[in-house]
C-alpha cells in the first residue's frame, strides 16, 4: 500500500540525511560529503496510478491518498532542507527538484483501459508473424515488424481501427525519425510508435491502475521544475525547458564542463536559464576517507 511506498522513500531520505552529515548512506562511516547526491520519490506516482487515488477531477484536485502522498513527501524535503541548514550547506548547495514523468490521465472521467488484442490481431491479418515485437505499456505502444518493408502497409491497417483503437498518432517513417534513430540501422527503436487518445493507457486485463506514462501525452510530459538557493529571488521563468537540460546545468554549477557530456555535444542542450551561480566550495566539510 501506499504506507509501504512512503515508507521506502522514507529510507533514501534517511541515506541523504546521512550523507549531509558527512557519512556513508548508512551512517556508520565518515566519508566526507558528496560533490552531487539525490534521490527519487515514488509515493506521489503510485497515489497517482492506484485505484483509490489519483484525482478527483481534471481541475488536479488530489484525492486522500494522493493528498497524503504530496503531504509526505513535502515534509521530507523539508528534512533535507533543515539538514542542509544545520550543516551550513545550502550556501553551497543547489537544489533541483522535478520529475521524470508525470501520470495521465488527470481527469478521471476520460480513464480508458485498451484493448490489449485488438493491434496485435490487426497486424495478424496484414501477416502471420509480421509483428515481430510490441510493447502495450502505460501511455504509449511500440511496435517491432519482421518485415520492415510493409511499415506503410500496417500504418494503413491501423488507420483503419484508429477510432476503435483510441489512437490519436502514428509515428512511423519519417516522423518517427525526427525523434529516434532510424530503425532500419539501429534495431532497438520500434517501426511503429502508437501514441493513443488521452486518457486511454495500456494495463493488463484485471488491471486496476487509473493512470500511467511513457507516452507523448502533455499530460505525461509536464512536470514541475523548481531550482532553490539562498542567492535566488523569487522568480518563476515560463520560457519552454526540458529536463534533460538539468545535467549540463548540474555540472556547470560544479565549475565543470557541460560539453564533457556526449549527449550534451550530439544534442546541442543548454543550461537551464537563469541559473548563473558561484557556489562556494566547501572547505570546511571533512575530507572524504578512503573506502
Amino acid at each position: 500500500g501506499l504506507k509501504n511506498v512512503e515508507s521506502y522513500d522514507d529510507l533514501k531520505v534517511a541515506a541523504i540525511l546521512n550523507e549531509i552529515g558527512g557519512k556513508d548512506h548508512t551512517g556508520m562511516r565518515e566519508v566526507g560529503v558528496p560533490a552531487v547526491f539525490g534521490m527519487n520519490f515514488q509515493a506521489i506516482s503510485v497515489a497517482q496510478k492506484t485505484a483509490g487515488g489519483g484525482y478527483l477531477d481534471g481541475s488536479g484536485r488530489p484525492s486522500p491518498p494522493l493528498d497524503d502522498a504530496l503531504v509526505h513527501t513535502d515534509q521530507s524535503i523539508g528534512k533535507i532542507m533543515a539538514r542542509l541548514q544545520e550543516r551550513h550547506l545550502l550556501v553551497s548547495t543547489l537544489v533541483i527538484i522535478t520529475a521524470k514523468h508525470a501520470d495521465s490521465p488527470i481527469d478521471p472521467a476520460k480513464l480508458k483501459h485498451a484493448d490489449l488484442e485488438l493491434i496485435p490481431r490487426t497486424l495478424n491479418a496484414v501477416h502471420e508473424g509480421l509483428l515481430a515485437g510490441v510493447e502495450q505499456d502505460g501511455s504509449v505502444a511500440l511496435l517491432w515488424l519482421s518485415d520492415q518493408n510493409r511499415t506503410a502497409e500496417v500504418v494503413t491497417a491501423l488507420r483503419k481501427i484508429q477510432e476503435q483503437a483510441g489512437i490519436q498518432e502514428i509515428y512511423s517513417g519519417e516522423s518517427l525519425k525526427l525523434l529516434f534513430n532510424d530503425p532500419k540501422s539501429d534495431p532497438r527503436v520500434p517501426d511503429i510508435i502508437i501514441q493513443p487518445t488521452p486518457g486511454q493507457i495500456y494495463v493488463d486485463a484485471g488491471g486496476t491502475f487509473i493512470a500511467e506514462h511513457g507516452g507523448n501525452a502533455n499530460s505525461d510530459r509536464n512536470v514541475p521544475l523548481l531550482v532553490a538557493h539562498p542567492q535566488f529571488n523569487h522568480l518563476e521563468i515560463k520560457f519552454p525547458v526540458q529536463t534533460s537540460q538539468i545535467a549540463p546545468s548540474i555540472l556547470k554549477a560544479l565549475g565543470l564542463n557541460p560539453d564533457k557530456l556526449e549527449a550534451v555535444r550530439i544534442e546541442k542542450t543548454p543550461e537551464l536559464p537563469g541559473l548563473d551561480l558561484d557556489l562556494p566550495r566547501r572547505a570546511n566539510l571533512p575530507p572524504t576517507k578512503k573506502q
